[in-house]
């Protein structure tokens, strides 16, 4: 969670909760895009990656990944 969310130990020893919002749930995409030929990022929970045009092709090779068309 620490890489994903580098303020993590501060913010929760300062205000004693966790941003939910920026906490790693293993979604894979920041894996995924880079072995697609894409910048790795949070693309689900990140608005600086998800509004990217890289999502869409992404989105497009992971569904190819599971076989099913675009």
């Amino acid at each position: 969670m620490v890489l994903s969310h580098p303020e993590l130990p501060q913010q929760t020893l300062r205000s004693g909760t966790v941003e939910r919002k920026l906490v790693c749930r293993t979604f894979s995409d920041c894996t995924s895009a880079p072995r697609n030929g894409l910048i790795s990022g949070c693309y689900p929970l990140d608005d600086h990656y998800r509004h990217r045009e890289e999502r869409e092709r992404l989105n497009a090779a992971k569904r190819r990944a599971a076989g099913k068309s675009d």
